[in-house]
């Protein structure tokens, strides 16, 4: 995505990026449902947010997603969850 890295005379522009990928992901996109996921877990473009990522993160799942071919979303993934454990009220 332009918006996310920058390209020749397009700025780097994260919010811009999170839209574009939200449209797309909307229309499942893989690519932007794990970039979109990305962007929740690190509050790059969008607040950051476990919940909204952990949606996206089901949905990769749903479409069968390799859990191996990106451990780094995995770990963040699993933070998120304990995170999102130690908030709820029992």
């Amino acid at each position: 995505m332009t918006y996310e890295g920058g390209h020749h005379d397009v700025p780097r522009n994260y919010e811009e990026a999170a839209k574009w990928y939200r449209v797309a992901a909307d229309q499942g996109d893989y690519s932007a449902q794990k970039e979109l996921c990305q962007m929740y877990v690190a509050g790059r473009g969008v607040p950051q947010d476990y919940e909204e990522a952990e949606k996206l993160f089901k949905q990769l799942l749903d479409r069968g997603y390799e859990l191996a071919t990106d451990l780094i979303l995995v770990q963040e993934i699993l933070r998120m969850q304990k995170k999102l454990a130690a908030h709820k009220v029992v």
